[in-house]
C-alpha cells in the first residue's frame, strides 16, 4: 500500500486522523475549544493513483442532533486552496443517514489534493487591495497577534457597516459579502461609507477553528453594553460603532448544515419586522434576475429572541441605527438550488441591490 498522509498543516486547516485501514480513512472535525460542529478541511498528500474512502464522524450538535459532515454534492475539493469545486455535483445525495462519507480517485499526477466540508474562504481571497486598489487595513491584532483586516471606500455623512465570520467556520457567507462588496465598489451609493470587517474572529479563520460555541463564549456573544469584550476584534468594532454615524449593519452568516438551504433574513425580537419583509421581497426579485445566482426564497426570515451579547442585537441598541440584520446563506444549498463560488458572489450582488433599493425606500 503506498504511504499517503492526511493533514490540516494548511490556513484553514482543521481534521483529526481517527485511523487508516488498507483505503479507508476514519476522520473527524477538531472541536478544539469550541462547541461540537461540523466543519473540516484536509489536504491528502502522496494519494496519487489511489481510490481512498472517506468516512467522518458526525458530531452530536445540541437539540439538532446529528448533521451532515459531507454535503448534498460530496465535499468541496481543491488543488489550491482558491478554486473550489463540488465532488459530485451532478449526482446530489439526500439521505441524512448517507451524509458522512465520500469516496475519491486521485489522478496520477494528483500528488495534493484539499477536501473541506464547504467550500474556504480564507484571508487571501479577500483581494480587494488587487482587485480594485482598495486600501487593506489593520483593524487590530487578534490575541494571537493575527493581523485583523478591514476595508473603508465610499464618501457620506452616513454609515453601512459590513460583517461576517463572526463564527470562523462559516466561510460561504464570505462569498455573499464578497459579491456583495463588488456590487457595492463598482456601483456606490451615494451619501454612505462603507465599512467592512470580513473576519471578525480572525484567528480562528486562519487556523480552521469552528469558532460556533467558542468558549468562554463565542465573538458572536461578545456584544454588551454593560461588560468589557474579551475580543480585540469586537472591541474595536465597537469602537467603530461608537465613533461612527452608522446608519445601517449586515452581519453575514451560515446556518447548519444540511436541511438549513435557503438564504435567510434573521429577525431579531420582532424589530424591523417591516423591514425585513421588505428587504426579502427585494431581494426574492433582484435574485431571480441575475443569471446562475443563489436563488433567496421571499418570505425566508428567521425569527430569533433578542438575544444579549449579539452583534446585531448590540447595533439595533444604537438610536441612530436606522436598520440592522443579519444574513445566513446556507453552506451548500440543496439539489434544487445549488451553492457554488459564483452563485454566492452573485446573490451577494443581489443582495446589495437590494439594500440599495431598500434604503432608497427607508432612508431619512
Amino acid at each position: 500500500m503506498k504511504n499517503f498522509t492526511v493533514s490540516d498543516k494548511f490556513e484553514g486547516g482543521n481534521i483529526i486522523v481517527d485511523k487508516i485501514e488498507g483505503n479507508d480513512v476514519y476522520i473527524k472535525p477538531d472541536f478544539r475549544d469550541s462547541n461540537p460542529w461540523f466543519s473540516w478541511a484536509m489536504k491528502v498528500e502522496g494519494a496519487n493513483g489511489l481510490k481512498l474512502n472517506f468516512n467522518v464522524e458526525r458530531p452530536i450538535v445540541g437539540r439538532f442532533g446529528p448533521q451532515a459532515t459531507v454535503g448534498y454534492f460530496g465535499p468541496a475539493v481543491s488543488h489550491d486552496l482558491k478554486t473550489w469545486k463540488w465532488l459530485y455535483p451532478e449526482n446530489p445525495v439526500t439521505e441524512m443517514d448517507e451524509l458522512y462519507h465520500f469516496t475519491y480517485q486521485f489522478g496520477e499526477n494528483e500528488d495534493c489534493v484539499y477536501f473541506a466540508h464547504h467550500m474556504v474562504y480564507n484571508v487571501c481571497n479577500f483581494d480587494f487591495d488587487k482587485q480594485y486598489g482598495l486600501e487593506i487595513k489593520e483593524l487590530c491584532k487578534d490575541v494571537d497577534g493575527t493581523s485583523c483586516p478591514y476595508v473603508t471606500f465610499g464618501e457620506g455623512d452616513k454609515v453601512i457597516l459590513l460583517t461576517s465570520r463572526h463564527h470562523a467556520c462559516e466561510a460561504p457567507a464570505s462569498y455573499v459579502l464578497h459579491g456583495a462588496m463588488q456590487e457595492l465598489i463598482e456601483n456606490p451609493l451615494d451619501g454612505f461609507k462603507i465599512i467592512c470587517v470580513p473576519f471578525v474572529d480572525v484567528r480562528g479563520v486562519v487556523k480552521g477553528d469552528q469558532g460556533k460555541g467558542r468558549l468562554p463564549h463565542d465573538h458572536n456573544r461578545d456584544y454588551n453594553y454593560d461588560e468589557p469584550s474579551i475580543y480585540p476584534t469586537v472591541k474595536a468594532i465597537k469602537e467603530i460603532v461608537k465613533n461612527n454615524p452608522i446608519k445601517y449593519s449586515f452581519d453575514f452568516h451560515d446556518p447548519m448544515s444540511a436541511g438549513s438551504d435557503k438564504i435567510c433574513i434573521v429577525n431579531h425580537g420582532g424589530h424591523w419586522e417591516q423591514e425585513d419583509q421588505r428587504l426579502s421581497e427585494l431581494y426574492a426579485n433582484l435574485s431571480a434576475e441575475y443569471d446562475g445566482a443563489f436563488k433567496h426564497v421571499q418570505g425566508s426570515i428567521t425569527r430569533i429572541k433578542t438575544i444579549p451579547g449579539m452583534f446585531s442585537t448590540y447595533v439595533g441598541e444604537d438610536p441612530r441605527v436606522r436598520y440592522a440584520t443579519t444574513i445566513e446563506a446556507p453552506y451548500y444549498g440543496c439539489p434544487e438550488n445549488m451553492m457554488t463560488e459564483e452563485s454566492y458572489k452573485k446573490s451577494g450582488r443581489a443582495f446589495a441591490n437590494a439594500i440599495r433599493q431598500l434604503i432608497k425606500e427607508i432612508d431619512k
